[in-house]
């Protein structure tokens, strides 16, 4: 056998491992690595000069707040904003009158807006509203509130003629205006009793008219809340309203409401009281409550409607011969409908319905 057959490799890799045998390699010197001073930052670019602040942006006026906290039935309620409250609030109306200030001085800055205003009000004004319609035996009113008028007008039809009954307009003076705020029919047409208030108001007066003829009475009505319609007894010549009872010294005008009786023609001091505040009342009131009640033709029940500024209301019945009209609100009311369960006026009044005889429906503006 040939020497390397098995594993022949080239001469010169042999030459060096001989070499590597006899003649080992120096050790290798260590590299001393020199350490890399930091660079220095390049100094920052000098800020560039700002124009002198200018005075703060104007915006609306803002209203303090006081450190007041009210607790009513285990609750806690701040109230920043009491002194805002009383009639006569100089502070207040000051403040108004700054808060509308600013808002006439942004909406002057809108573009193209007296055009926009002036085509907003021939779209509102342009077109004549008729609404609030009551027939009863054969009489029609209506309100009416003719183009380009700012108040409306209480109307009636004689037969397909259409008459004016009450022109509030004729009622003001100057820049105090009236408006007319509920109305409501009597049974048998010949009369109707209407809210009027000055000045833009929602407290008022009841006064009654002679539809046929436009006559007013001699009976008014006051206070009244604007909303509350007289509601009429079946027999046409008297009815029931909501009078607001004058508050002590710093009290709520909207408390302690009552009921009251008034046949035409009595003078005012034989009004009588139907539901009252006395403590013995058969039919107890919460401070906050609005008491109406009503009859309908036909039906021997008379209906005690108790709501307020919540959709809950109570609801009692009472029969019309044991109405309590000496002045003693002695009427013996049942609770028809508790406050829990009357969440809905139509759905309440459908519960008692029939309960009670005879045909039941609201006769007057029912409070919300």
């Amino acid at each position: 056998m040939r020497l390397f057959e098995s594993a022949p490799l080239p001469f010169a890799a042999v030459g060096f491992a001989l070499l590597a045998t006899c003649c080992p390699a120096e050790p290798a010197k260590a590299t001393l690595v020199q350490p890399v001073a930091p660079a220095t930052p390049a100094p920052a670019p000098a800020p560039m000069p700002q124009p002198p602040a200018g005075p703060p942006a104007a915006g609306p006026p803002v209203a303090r707040t006081v450190d007041v906290v009210d607790h009513q039935f285990g609750l806690t309620v701040a109230d920043p904003y009491r002194w805002m409250e009383g009639i006569g609030n100089i502070e207040y109306t000051t403040w108004l009158a700054a808060q509308g200030g600013y808002a006439k001085g942004e909406l002057a800055k809108l573009a193209n807006r007296d055009e926009l205003f002036k085509r907003l009000r021939e779209l509102g004004l342009g077109l004549t509203s008729v609404y609030g319609v009551e027939i009863q035996a054969g009489r029609t009113i209506y309100s009416e509130l003719p183009a380009g008028a700012q108040l409306a007008k209480l109307m009636t039809r004689d037969a397909q003629t259409p008459r004016v009954l009450l022109d509030p307009e004729k009622l003001g003076t100057g820049d105090n205006h009236a408006s007319l705020n509920a109305y409501s029919l009597s049974p048998d047409g010949k009369y109707v009793g209407f809210v009027i208030a000055m000045g833009g108001g929602e407290v008022g007066q009841i006064h009654v008219m002679e539809t046929a003829t436009g006559k007013e009475l001699a009976d008014i009505e006051e206070p009244v809340w604007g909303e509350f319609a007289p509601s009429w007894l079946p027999d046409g010549k008297s009815f029931f309203f909501i009078q607001m009872v004058k508050p002590a010294e710093g009290g709520d005008p909207m408390q302690n409401m009552i009921t009251r009786y008034h046949k035409l023609g009595d003078p005012v001091a034989k009004d009588v009281t139907v539901l009252g505040r006395e403590p013995d009342a058969t039919f107890k009131l919460l401070p906050q409550e609005f008491p109406n009640v009503w009859i309908d033709p036909g039906s021997p029940w008379a209906i005690a409607q108790v709501g307020g500024a919540r959709s809950e209301q109570r609801i009692a019945v009472a029969r019309v011969s044991e109405l309590d009209l000496s002045g003693k609100a002695k009427t013996p009311w049942k609770i028809a409908v508790g406050s829990r369960s009357s969440r809905a006026w139509p759905g309440a009044a459908n519960r008692f319905r029939s309960r009670c005889p005879g045909k039941v429906g609201p006769r007057a503006s029912s409070p919300t």
